[in-house]
């Protein structure tokens, strides 16, 4: 074998964890190109000194990576391409890593168990970069406010985008998490699969509006007013449910004709957002706050 890995049954690290972590980093760094044959089962057993089990442990769980493919007649072959592509940024991070851990008097092992029980305790913490998703570009503010008091303290960083524009921004990375409302649950997670989706139940405060509406009389005319599409369709569908007797108007903006004629308008956040400013309708708030045991969830489901 022209790159012979070691492994030492001083440390405390399993040996199959140590010959896996090693031929991971030989893959990765190019010292086994892709295509290239590594040593058989049995020649790596013979060489190491290793149970031919753990041998095939380590080859089983490197193909699942898909760091190497089994070929009939030929053995285990590094694959291509490889999960990821082979760059001397992980040398030279690791290098430096080294020298500055020998100036304070650190031995290699020390800070190779160190960077193990630290990579561990990272993970336990969670997702640490909060993507959160909604409809419309005025929506994304006043929702992470309110996940910055939730959880700014517990995480790095949280931005916003709208859904048309989540592809590109996770195309750009440095997203552990998405976050969106229950309302778009269904739309961001076939956007993000390789992420987890966190829904939040919105709180209750329109159940004061929605009784109001159930109180109307029939045949009411009650616009309701929102430029996204899926949160109106949904209130126009809970108002209809509420008073199926009532006429529903549908609006995206303010100045549609229809909400002329209309006897009640239902706006956002505070009354009459997103009505017209002289309108002499009733105007019903529909707020969509996030109900607080939402953040729990949020919490557990990330573990944060």
């Amino acid at each position: 074998m022209d790159q012979m890995s070691v492994v030492r049954s001083d440390l405390s690290v399993p040996l199959g964890t140590q010959l896996f972590w090693q031929l991971r980093y030989q893959i990765a760094t190019g010292e086994y190109a892709p295509g290239e044959r590594l040593p058989t089962v049995r020649e790596m057993a013979a060489a190491l000194r290793v149970n031919a089990n753990t041998i095939r442990g380590v080859y089983a769980r490197l193909q699942e990576e898909g760091w190497v493919v089994a070929r009939r007649k030929i053995g285990t072959v590094v694959a291509d391409p490889l999960p990821r592509p082979h760059d001397d940024a992980l040398e030279m991070l690791l290098d430096r890593a080294f020298d500055e851990a020998s100036r304070h008097g650190v031995a290699p092992d020390e800070l190779a168990a160190a960077a193990f029980a630290r990579a561990a305790q990272r993970a336990a913490v969670g997702a640490r970069r909060l993507l959160f998703v909604e409809c419309d570009e005025s929506e994304l503010e006043p929702f992470v406010v309110q996940l910055e008091e939730a959880v700014g303290d517990r995480v790095e960083s949280i931005e916003a985008t709208t859904i048309a524009e989540l592809p590109e921004r996770l195309a750009a990375g440095d997203v552990d998490a998405v976050v969106t409302t229950a309302y778009h649950a269904e739309e961001v997670r076939p956007l993000a699969p390789h992420l987890p989706v966190v829904s939040l139940m919105l709180d209750p405060g329109f159940l004061e509006a929605a009784s109001e509406v159930a109180g109307l009389a029939a045949g009411t005319l009650v616009g309701v007013v929102y430029a996204c599409r899926t949160p109106r369709q949904n209130v126009a569908g809970t108002v209809r449910r509420l008073g199926p007797a009532l006429d529903v108007v549908e609006a995206a903006a303010p100045d549609d004709p229809r909400l002329a004629d209309c006897a009640v308008l239902i706006g956002w956040d505070e009354p009459g957002r997103g009505a017209p400013p002289d309108a002499e309708q009733r105007l019903l708030p529909w707020n969509f706050g996030v109900d607080p045991a939402a953040f729990v969830h949020l919490r557990r489901q990330l573990g944060l």
